[in-house]
């Protein structure tokens, strides 16, 4: 566990009902882990990165579905992983790797109700494709961290939900509202909150500090800690994505309340509230747009991979 970190340990009960679902895929590939480890070396060459990944066919499947996503592709189809390495470079193809092989994780999980989650997959893709969008707006300078840190910030829900489904429900109405009550709810049941438990769950599976912050920090952007831009984007775009769920439309977004945003302001030194007022309903609408196209592909890719 990163020392610099205060991170809860999840009680017993749950360690164990945890520990009781080891076979059903709740890790991170053998395929994904020996790629971010290579993709860390500056002399790291795409052609070795991309032999390591086709390795796993549904890590593969999924990097290529996320590189040729709307947020992603600009349009451009990637047809195999050495021109997707090359294209996007090797640091946006290792926060690509933590993504595919991420979400691959969570759209297999067996959870009791299906629906539980593909609201929270949806949920987690329009959070990281918010941020991406807020970030170029914005110009924050992100280069798809923002993207993976969207994608796994409520990764605790999604491991409450398949622990203890009954209980996850009593915590958990799904209804978007989040709030402080939320997370006193869920250490009421289960006496930890999503957000300790997904950054546990992270540091477990030694994915970069930055990510276990952003999971960590989400609800409360203004703690202090080491990466509190990509912490506070992570946060205003949560915000927003939750608006999407709730609403079903871009419009009639109340900015008040977003505490990410107001911390992104302290942390670049500058003015952008009024900027985020006025590009807040063409993120929502472009984000709604690719939803559709990258939850489908990526549910393809999964389809074909289990042939």
């Amino acid at each position: 566990m990163d020392p610099t970190l205060h991170i809860e340990t999840p009680p017993k009960s749950l360690q164990a009902l945890l520990e009781g679902r080891r076979g059903e895929t709740l890790s991170l590939p053998s395929a994904a882990c020996e790629a971010l480890e290579i993709a860390q070396d500056p002399e790291c060459r795409p052609q070795h990165l991309a032999c390591v990944i086709s390795r796993d066919p549904m890590l593969a499947a999924d990097t290529l579905a996320l590189a040729n996503s709307p947020v992603f592709a600009g349009g451009k189809t990637l047809t195999s992983l050495h021109r997707a390495i090359t294209r996007l470079g090797i640091r946006q193809c290792k926060n690509l790797i933590i993504a595919s092989s991420t979400a691959g994780m969570m759209k297999r999980l067996p959870i009791e109700q299906i629906w539980v989650r593909e609201l929270l997959l949806r949920h987690s893709f329009a959070t990281a494709t918010v941020a991406v969008y807020l970030g170029e707006f914005l110009d924050l300078g992100f280069d798809g961290e923002e993207f993976t840190a969207g994608l796994l910030h409520d990764l605790g829900r999604l491991i409450f939900a398949l622990v203890d489904p009954d209980r996850f429900q009593l915590a958990d109405p799904l209804n978007f509202q989040e709030s402080q009550q939320t997370l006193q709810r869920e250490r009421e049941i289960f006496q930890t909150d999503h957000c300790h438990l997904g950054a546990w769950f992270a540091n477990r599976q030694r994915l970069p500090h930055a990510l276990t912050e952003s999971i960590l920090f989400h609800h409360t952007p203004s703690s202090e800690c080491n990466h509190q831009k990509l912490v506070a984007i992570t946060s205003a775009a949560d915000h927003l994505a939750n608006h999407l769920q709730r609403s079903g439309e871009s419009m009639s977004y109340d900015p008040e309340g977003n505490l990410g945003i107001k911390m992104l302001e302290e942390v670049v030194n500058r003015p952008l509230l009024e900027s985020f007022t006025e590009i807040t309903e063409p993120i929502l609408e472009r984000t709604q747009a690719d939803l559709e196209v990258s939850c489908k592909d990526l549910c393809e890719s999964d389809s074909r991979c289990s042939e």
